[in-house]
């Protein structure tokens, strides 16, 4: 376990995430604005989530309609945007369709960030970062070239776009969770630990390593052009429970300094990125898709289960 490893940059992961989608789906709009998401120029943030439509994206209600010259005309809001206060650009799913249509009456639109009537709002962490913006539409103008796919064919970008979002986003943050068990190894092999802290970092570890492992051969099937689909959710799900319990040991284990974040020969700005660390895990089993709709995809489309009876 090596922790001199560089961290890969929280917007990098973005770019695994929505590189792909664009080059298959939006050839041009890639080659136009994708070597400047490689060069770290800009970056984008990925506008799904709604206040009331968060894993069900078949519910959301921002919608574009047709201004006449083929283009469209954005309304609505989005919550949870990562990086969305800095984002250069949005990829914004939009209902195009009727609102029973479902997942068979969504768009995806590149918004540029400082387009007139785009605004957003930082949205205030627990731990005091602000990575994360809500974003607000009003009579925004997109021109039809920034359609991603086709109009109605949102769905389909973005089951392609999930799957690297699943897969290539869960391996790189464990590749951060690894950096941060590398350092607590260092900060309990200079302390007095006891054996069950020594036996639960072995198992967490064993965890964490065995999810990156299943992310790594996702990753492998996704640069060989092979369609992961439903399995990614095993992907999501193994990654975000391991970084959860990645991230409770590290507070358990250096509580007392995690709290204070001082002491002899601790470094007051690492403890800082471990609690913001912390503090984001809570959300590791909720963002990107529950827990729960992951092992309900799991259910229904790998190990063929019968049907959840809901209570009429």
């Amino acid at each position: 376990m090596d922790n001199s490893s560089l961290p890969i940059p929280a917007q990098a992961w973005t770019l695994e995430v929505m590189g792909p989608a664009t080059l298959k789906f939006a050839p041009r709009l890639a080659t136009d604005f994708l070597p400047r998401y490689l060069d770290g120029s800009e970056w984008w943030g990925q506008g799904f989530s709604e206040p009331e439509s968060g894993s069900d994206l078949a519910s959301l209600r921002t919608r574009a309609t047709d201004d006449g010259a083929g283009g469209f005309i954005v309304n609505g809001q989005k919550i949870w945007t990562s990086q969305g206060a800095t984002a250069t650009r949005l990829y914004v799913l939009v209902r195009t369709g009727t609102p029973e249509s479902r997942h068979r009456g969504l768009s995806m639109l590149l918004i540029d960030s400082d387009a007139p009537g785009v605004t957003f709002r930082p949205i205030a962490l627990a731990s005091g970062r602000r990575e994360l913006a809500e974003l607000f539409f009003d009579d925004v103008r997109v021109p039809p070239e920034r359609l991603v796919g086709e109009v109605g064919g949102g769905w389909a970008v973005t089951m392609f776009l999930m799957q690297y979002e699943r897969g290539m986003y869960g391996y790189a943050a464990l590749n951060k969770v690894m950096m941060e068990l590398g350092r607590l190894r260092d900060y309990m092999v200079n302390r007095a630990v006891s054996a069950a802290q020594r036996e639960r970092f072995a198992r967490v570890y064993v965890d964490v390593t065995s999810a990156q492992a299943r992310a790594a051969a996702t990753v492998r099937k996704l640069a060989a052009g092979q369609v992961v689909g439903p399995e990614s959710s095993i992907d999501k799900l193994l990654c975000s429970e391991a970084e959860r319990e990645a991230h409770d040991l590290i507070l358990d284990v250096t509580r007392d300094h995690m709290m204070v974040g001082t002491g002899t020969g601790i470094d007051p700005a690492a403890f800082d990125t471990a609690r913001a660390g912390w503090w984001y895990s809570r959300a590791a089993t909720i963002m990107g898709g529950t827990a729960e709709v992951q092992r309900g995809i799991i259910a229904d489309h790998i190990l063929g289960l019968p049907k959840e009876r809901r209570a009429s």
